[in-house]
């Protein structure tokens, strides 16, 4: 005897009661009552793991996932949905899907035949470039890239090294003392290393030294550079500032300040050296003054009150930005023709920060705080333009490129990618923190964390955006350009201050005007140049405007800082005027073009396809 009941929900219980019946239809009495309440065991989802893929060949990488191993113990499974970052993206039991480069959060159901689900949510991760150190240990400073061709990455047990472009090792350099700051980088590639054994150590691109200079103080800040004059700037901890002959190694002279100094200076474009101290006093030094007695004393000082927390920034009206540790962003006057030195506004930004203002194209401001929230605040008046929650404190300075893009690192370990307006683009999720600083270059962003690990990410949106262009410059640092590329014309957003890259840090040397000046000035500066076209197969044209009568010369380097070609134009008249230069004996590549008006230098990358 049996019995089969269909309507049945899966929790209930039921009682069946039997009982008999003669051939003439009589019913007896019930002899037996059945409890039973039907259940059903879930689908259970096996394979799916987080998925990591390390240099990724292209923009695009394809991944084949399955749930086909998946089983359901009393049933069979009817329905699988795929779902990638929130949206339903596949039906069917595998997904064979291109993702591009970043973390993409994925999620997974199986549904048997009763209903009942399993979900599981893993991750997609996919870059351009991994290294993991030897020895692991923290990258507390971040890194210093030229274009993709080189990658310094400092460690905090007195290790730098020296990667290519495709994270190959080329040289290791090892000093005494922990090493707290971003190294300085020359546009001729001599490396300027600080570190808490009191000694400023100068090595050439080989990683052989070149002098070493004991200054009686920990050194905590990044090396400022200044090529026209010869000279690197540093402060340390026994409240000294020094002016060093960068090529001998020699203080050429030096100021006691009232307190320990452990963020690197700003060189403006008429030869002032800014400078906070930790104790919040703002020092303005006029480098075209003589010293006396070897003692250069400030031409103008402020005090803000508070001690400093991270390195100050400065935008192309010669206003100066710094945060406070009382979480104060002040805006400044210092130094500028017809104004008294002053602070202009001071803004509460709600939390602690460690990380430095970042100045973009059009003077908005970008701030991250322990609370997790990134800023952007109007440079005018200081009034928030928007902010955004990344959920952890916010680790590294930001970084911006010439598409306006906004990349920063948290201590969740996760690197973000944001628009303008703060909407998020794109993500990497790492193993820990975010290290100070990180860096961009040519569609690229490159950034190292607490456990030892650096990433190079191509950014999927300038990917999209911009694709013969990043597919010409992945094909240059890979293999020979495609034949038919034909480069985008960049949207010009870059940052008017992105040199100084956090607390006590910096990235990119990119050129003189990045690693000594101010990053990006507009046209109405008294000299500039302007190449074209960029990148160049056999020849180039160099605008060059002047505003007053110079001798002019022009140099061309490789990136190791071999002089490759020079000529003397000669004495010219105040205006413009076009340089013709014959290259096609170069090879593809990244190159340095230097031009000299007078005691005046401006230098650009230029690429050769």
């Amino acid at each position: 005897l049996s019995y089969t009941d269909f309507q049945v929900v899966n929790g209930v219980t039921y009682y069946y009661h039997l009982c008999a019946k003669d051939t003439n239809n009589n019913q007896g009495y019930v002899g037996r009552t059945l409890k039973a309440t039907p259940f059903n065991i879930k689908p259970v989802i096996q394979s799916c793991r987080d998925t990591i893929i390390h240099h990724a060949p292209g923009c695009m990488t394809a991944i084949n996932l399955n749930l086909r191993e998946s089983i359901d113990p009393d049933g069979l499974i009817t329905g699988y949905q795929w779902f990638q970052d929130g949206v339903l993206v596949d039906t069917l039991p595998t997904l064979n899907m291109a993702f591009s480069q970043g973390s993409h959060r994925m999620m997974a159901v199986v549904t048997d035949n009763d209903g009942a689900t399993d979900t599981t949510f893993f991750l997609v991760s996919i870059d351009a470039g991994y290294y993991a150190f030897d020895k692991p240990a923290a990258v507390h400073p971040g890194i210093t890239d030229l274009g993709l061709k080189y990658v310094f990455v400092p460690e905090a047990n007195g290790t730098m090294q020296l990667l290519s472009g495709s994270f190959d090792k080329v040289i290791d350099v090892a000093i005494a003392g922990e090493i707290s700051s971003v190294s300085s980088v020359s546009s001729d590639t001599v490396l300027y290393l600080s570190s808490t054994e009191k000694t400023l150590h100068c090595f050439d691109k080989r990683g052989i030294p070149l002098w070493s200079l004991p200054l009686g103080g920990y050194l905590k800040a990044s090396v400022t550079i200044d090529i026209p004059s010869d000279r690197v700037y540093v402060g340390v901890s026994n409240n000294n500032l020094f002016g060093i002959d960068r090529s001998q190694g020699k203080v050429v002279w030096s100021y006691r300040a009232s307190s320990p100094i452990s963020q690197p200076g700003i060189l403006t474009l008429n030869q002032q050296l800014i400078l906070v101290t930790d104790n919040g006093t703002v020092l303005l030094f006029d480098l075209n003054r003589e010293p006396v007695d070897k003692v250069l004393t400030p031409s103008g000082s402020l005090d803000l009150g508070a001690p400093v927390s991270s390195a100050a920034a400065i935008d192309k009206e010669g206003f100066v930005y710094v945060v406070s540790t009382n979480q104060q962003l002040v805006k400044m006057a210092l130094g500028l023709p017809s104004m008294v030195d002053s602070v202009l506004w001071s803004i509460n930004i709600g939390s602690p920060c460690t990380t430095a203002p970042v100045i973009g194209y059009d003077g908005t401001l970008y701030i991250g705080g322990s609370d997790g929230l990134l800023h952007a605040f109007d440079g005018s008046d200081g009034s928030e333009k928007w902010s955004c929650s990344l959920g952890s404190p916010i680790t590294s300075t930001v970084s911006l490129n010439e598409y306006g893009s906004i990349y920063v690192g948290t201590k969740a370990g996760v690197f973000f990618a944001l628009s303008e307006s703060g909407e998020q683009l794109w993500n990497y999720v790492s193993g820990s923190a975010i290290a100070n600083a990180t860096a961009y270059s040519e569609g690229f962003v490159l950034f190292a964390n607490q456990n030892g690990e650096l990433f190079k990410v191509l950014d999927p949106v300038i990917a999209n955006a911009v694709p013969a262009r990043i597919e010409a410059v992945w094909s240059r640092n890979e293999a020979a350009a495609p034949s038919n590329f034909s480069p985008a014309t960049p949207i010009d957003k870059r940052p008017q201050w992105g040199t100084y890259q956090g607390n006590n840090r910096r990235s990119g040397a990119q050129a003189d005007a990045i690693t000594t000046y101010i990053g990006h000035v507009d046209d109405s500066s008294p000299f500039s140049i302007v190449v074209s076209p960029n990148p160049f197969t056999t020849s180039l044209s160099v605008r060059v405007v002047i505003d007053e009568a110079s001798m002019l010369q022009w140099s061309l380097y490789d990136m190791f800082g071999k002089q490759l070609m020079k000529s003397e134009v000669g004495q010219l008249a105040a205006g413009q005027h076009w340089l013709q230069i014959n290259a096609s004996t170069l090879q593809q590549g990244f190159y340095l073009l230097r031009v000299m008006a007078g005691k005046e230098v401006l230098s650009t990358k230029v690429i050769r396809e």
